[in-house]
């Protein structure tokens, strides 16, 4: 922090220099300040970029963020070119550079998604974002005795292309992170040459791990024990006949495919679900993409871009992570009056923002212990990807069908009386109608900005001055970005919303860009997801 605080500093006395005029001082800020800007994370970002605007007089910092962009742009050109000259033999220096890109690069997560895309895998992005997030669980230290690894499920039909996600997945992540093993039994996971310690295990079609009557397997017993406790105890025999009591730990991720919807009960419980896309849509996009591919026969990604994401990795420090924010979320999805599952459920949307702050490492705050303090980007890279299947775990009040609870859904806030107005019934209709839902935790009590109330006493005033509304809850849903902070920018349309998009309901063709300009996507800020369908 010292360091970060000296280099801030730096980056001051460099803006005092600056001409009080905007264009003037353009080429100043494009080569000599956006290249330090990448060292900070979004807020400091953010303050500089105002310093900036009041020494140039410049009229919003949107002006001063264009010239900003330009510097970033050819920086991302050189670092294209730096990947080049990796293949030319300036192997290490070349990594380094382009390593360093990505890990201050404030959409990394994005490109990330974007560049399995252009492996050619279609779409799929969300099911990519959840095998990485799932993969990098491994980097993450144990603490209190216990893992914070995830586990994940691609299921879908037979051809769909599970394995393909999968395989493209893999190639972003260093190769001695990986195990692979094709039919689990319990031995094989007894007897893995160095260790499953900050591994993934990935079994290619669970079959080992589909339902057989009412009892686990061996290697099902196996593998929970060391996904989740971190260990995996059991006893051998030497060539003498003594039997040894030996260990295998962990932290172990884990990645199945499987054509089943459901594998073994315990397992199952434990582990995130994803289903690859059958859509007639998806279907078409695949079949041009073959046809462009056999008249092509050209790669889209080097691959020494998958050796840039694995160096990126592999130079990655496994650290604890602190999240402030982690009790704001209890507080808005009720976690005490849910099902056991939901504490489960929750406990992996924690680790998981525990894996974007890992990635983002160099973008974020540190604590007085050294923990990495997760920001709320983390947070909404984690809500696009997980909250469906956080609402499909435990249910979601967005299923029931109750016209005023549409209505209060579809205004965002509103006041009772007002909803009364809109859906054509009395005020003591709704008098009536609203606490029992409270109390279940579907709906709660709000400000006009979407924040709860500090206590009974300030409902108490608001409700007086009419100024309290009724929200849909996140009783059994994941609060919004927006819904946890109450900024604008987080809100639909926001900058912040639309900077952290991970665009996971769109498909690109990068075969309709400038996919052969010799600037990788990876590196260009701030374009859309590729896909190489």
């Amino acid at each position: 922090m010292k360091n970060e605080h000296a280099n801030k500093n730096d980056v001051i006395d460099l803006i005092n220099q600056l001409p009080e005029e905007l264009h003037a001082a353009s080429d100043k800020i494009k080569y000599e300040i956006a290249p330090l800007l990448l060292k900070f994370n979004r807020s400091v970002r953010l303050g500089l970029m105002s310093r900036i605007r009041h020494r140039t007089n410049a009229s919003s910092i949107r002006e001063v963020q264009q010239i900003i962009d330009s510097g970033i742009k050819e920086i991302d050109n050189f670092v294209s070119d730096a990947i080049k000259t990796a293949l030319e033999g300036q192997h290490d220096t070349s990594l380094r550079i382009a390593a360093d890109l990505i890990e201050r690069d404030p959409l990394l997560f994005r490109k990330m998604i974007d560049d399995v895309n252009l492996l050619g895998v279609s779409g799929e992005r969300r099911t990519i974002g959840l095998t990485h997030l799932t993969i990098d669980s491994r980097l993450l230290p144990m603490t209190g005795g216990k893992p914070h690894t995830l586990s994940l499920k691609i299921s879908g039909k037979a051809g769909s292309g599970k394995s393909f996600i999968l395989s493209a997945c893999l190639k972003l992540h260093p190769p001695n992170a990986i195990h692979l093993i094709i039919n689990g039994s319990k031995k094989s996971l007894y007897t893995i040459e160095g260790g499953l310690e900050h591994k993934v295990l990935v079994l290619v079609e669970g079959y080992a791990l589909e339902l057989k009557g009412k009892k686990d397997s061996e290697f099902a017993l196996a593998l929970r024990s060391l996904v989740s406790e971190g260990v995996l105890y059991y006893d051998r025999a030497d060539g003498s006949g003594v039997t040894r009591h030996m260990e295998s730990r962990g932290p172990t991720s884990f990645v199945t495919t499987t054509t089943r919807q459901k594998l073994e009960v315990q397992v199952d419980d434990r582990t995130i679900t994803t289903n690859t896309d059958t859509s007639p849509e998806q279907t078409r996009v695949i079949l041009e993409q073959m046809a462009r591919s056999a008249m092509r026969n050209k790669s889209a990604v080097d691959s020494k871009i998958e050796q840039v994401w694995q160096y990126y990795r592999e130079n990655l420090d496994s650290k604890e992570v602190v999240i402030p924010y982690a009790g704001d979320i209890v507080d808005f999805i009720g976690l005490n009056e849910l099902p056991d599952e939901a504490r489960r459920a929750y406990g992996r949307v924690l680790s998981a923002i525990m894996i974007v702050t890992l990635l983002y490492q160099k973008q974020r705050n540190v604590d007085g212990q050294g923990r990495l303090i997760a920001d709320y980007a983390d947070y909404a890279i984690v809500h696009q990807l997980m909250h469906k299947d956080f609402s499909e775990r435990i249910g979601d009040p967005n299923n029931l069908t109750d016209k005023k609870i549409k209505t209060i859904q579809a205004a965002g806030r509103i006041t009772p009386g007002e909803l009364a107005r809109r859906v054509n019934v009395t005020g003591p209709v709704i008098s009536n109608w609203h606490p029992q839902l409270i109390e279940k935790g579907f709906l709660r009590w709000c400000d006009n900005k979407g924040r709860s109330f500090a206590d009974q006493a300030a409902l108490d005033i608001a409700k007086h001055k009419g100024q309290a509304y009724l929200c849909v809850a996140g009783g059994k849903s994941l609060p919004t970005p927006f819904d946890l902070t109450g900024d604008p920018r987080w809100d639909v349309g926001g900058e912040l919303q639309d900077l952290y998009d991970l665009h996971l309901d769109e498909r690109y063709d990068p075969n309709c860009t400038d996919a052969d300009d010799g600037i990788d996507p990876l590196f260009q800020q701030g374009t859309g997801p590729g896909v190489d369908n």
